[in-house]
């Protein structure tokens, strides 16, 4: 798995289909290390 964050657009040519495929690993990873929040469970 990829250590940093990426986004890749993609379109099919020739059809009305076009998106995004983000990856935030490393945003996310640095963000649980920093905060003293946790997830709660319902």
């Amino acid at each position: 798995m990829s250590n940093h964050d990426q986004l890749h657009r993609y379109l099919f040519e020739n059809h009305a289909i076009l998106g995004e495929l983000v990856t935030i690993s490393n945003t996310y990873n640095r963000f649980w290390k920093t905060t003293t929040t946790r997830p709660r469970c319902a």
